[in-house]
């Protein structure tokens, strides 16, 4: 994990030492896909696609979207307050990731305490309106229990304080939903956060903006087509068959 992450992580997530004048409920986060924040939050279930798309930026400070996005996926999260991301990149979609797989997967579970990982060793074609189960050719799953620090859902009450290097700009609809746009003024980096859409509502992080190229291209992910219904349960499912072993990289932390 580089500096500048860690550095970006503690502006984003660092706590005020002031109470917060409307209590939020405090449970863990799970950061699915690219670095999207959702809370494990129960009885409040949805269902979303993952779009990302590259923006060149104009002297006004909008943003020309590409024809196409460069990257899709799903997040969703059920009544148990359980969250799961599939991703994968569609500008290359015959194209493994880095780790040799087509697709990324994360499940997050409260009740277990555990962040799952799965990789794949094919790609499985599905339509956009038929959500994309987990197959049965996953391999290399990893179990690793989830972190317990202040990423929590306290984050989204935070992101309302003013401090230097972010500007609050108030609050607007985002793919129908009620939703609060900040503005992060002081990394102006390749890979540094620019703008974050939250709902309140969901707890969830709506969209995140980066730089790709300061000050002339960045590179936009964010939710579409929210649904807020219960997820097939499938998606939160380990294919039979499949062992969960230890992340290798707790074992290293000892």
């Amino acid at each position: 994990m580089s500096k500048q992450f860690v550095g970006l992580m503690s502006l984003l997530f660092a706590a005020p030492l002031l109470a917060q004048s409307q209590p939020v409920p405090h449970y863990p986060m799970c950061f699915p896909v690219g670095h999207l924040a959702v809370g494990e939050v129960p009885d409040k279930p949805f269902t979303a696609t993952v779009v990302e798309v590259e923006q060149q930026v104009t002297q006004r400070g909008s943003g020309v979207p590409d024809e196409s996005p460069t990257s899709v996926g799903i997040i969703a999260r059920d009544s148990h307050g359980r969250v799961m991301g599939r991703w994968r990149r569609t500008s290359v979609p015959d194209t493994p990731d880095r780790n040799g797989n087509p697709w990324e997967v994360s499940i997050c579970d409260p009740q277990t305490g555990r962040s799952t990982s799965i990789a794949y060793l094919r790609q499985e074609r599905s339509s956009e309106e038929q959500l994309p189960l987990i197959p049965n050719d996953a391999q290399e799953v990893f179990a690793r229990e989830l972190p317990l620090d202040a990423r929590s859902t306290v984050i989204f009450g935070w992101w309302h304080r003013t401090v230097n290097g972010r500007d609050n700009l108030g609050e607007e609809t985002f793919e129908g939903l009620h939703a609060y746009r900040y503005r992060l003024t002081q990394p102006r980096s390749e890979g540094s956060i620019r703008d974050v859409v939250n709902s309140d509502d969901l707890f969830l992080q709506l969209t995140q903006t980066t730089w790709k190229t300061y000050p002339t291209t960045e590179e936009n992910l964010y939710l579409t087509k929210v649904k807020q219904d219960e997820p097939a349960a499938g998606l939160f499912s380990i294919p039979a068959g499949i062992a969960v072993v230890e992340d290798p990289r707790n074992r290293a932390a000892r």
